[in-house]
């Protein structure tokens, strides 16, 4: 899938796949990183098809950029 630019790696330990959403501490925005859609989606594969990023009362999650998420989301339909 062509996104136009290289993604950085997950940042869960022991995964290699390309990170498509972003994460941040609520309380400390310079606490943050990048993790894969299975890490940063609810474990769920009808949540997953509809890309819900997991709600978490400490960290906040967001795709990297529109354009990724269009890509997806028209890959999966």
């Amino acid at each position: 899938m062509p996104f136009g630019r290289l993604l950085p790696k997950c940042g869960r330990s022991n995964c290699s796949c390309n990170a498509l959403i972003t994460w941040s501490n609520r309380a400390d925005p310079e606490e943050n990183g990048v993790v894969c859609l299975d890490h940063g989606l609810i474990d769920s594969p009808t949540v997953n098809r509809d890309l819900v990023p997991h709600w978490n009362v400490t960290y906040r999650y967001s795709f990297i950029s529109p354009e990724h998420e269009a890509a997806i989301r028209a890959f999966l339909a």
